[in-house]
């Protein structure tokens, strides 16, 4: 089998281009979705070392933020009352979402996020309540 010419590698890197922007507006679609209910989310762990990790406990949802700063990733573990999803976005290559306590609001910004199923873990009604 002869390796893909000039044409063939553009078509495919066209496609490969559309198929993730396609999966992209799909996840920013079920985040906003989440952010308009405002769902309530409880922090299941985070890592400041490296490429941070911020992990969120949502209704049915694991939210996942690689990416972020140190510094963001001890801040939601500050709040005082009950966190809530209020906004998500896109930031040019970056994910940015607003969490909100209440009475204060951080803004996160990751290189990459990741939503999946709940698979048991945590109950947000249970740690919420």
């Amino acid at each position: 089998m002869e390796p893909p010419n000039a044409t063939q590698r553009r078509t495919l890197a066209r496609i490969e281009r559309r198929a993730v922007a396609a999966h992209e507006r799909d996840l920013l679609a079920d985040l906003r979705e989440l952010a308009l209910i405002e769902a309530a989310c409880v922090v299941a762990g985070s890592n400041p070392d490296g490429l941070g990790s911020i992990e969120l406990q949502l209704t049915g949802r694991l939210l996942v933020l690689r990416g972020v700063a140190p510094s963001a990733c001890r801040m939601p573990q500050r709040a005082d009352h009950p966190l809530r999803l209020v906004a998500v976005g896109r930031y040019d290559t970056r994910w940015w979402i607003t969490l909100s306590d209440g009475q204060v609001s951080w803004s996160v910004l990751a290189l990459r996020v990741y939503l999946s199923p709940n698979q048991g873990g945590l109950s947000v009604e249970t740690l919420v309540a």
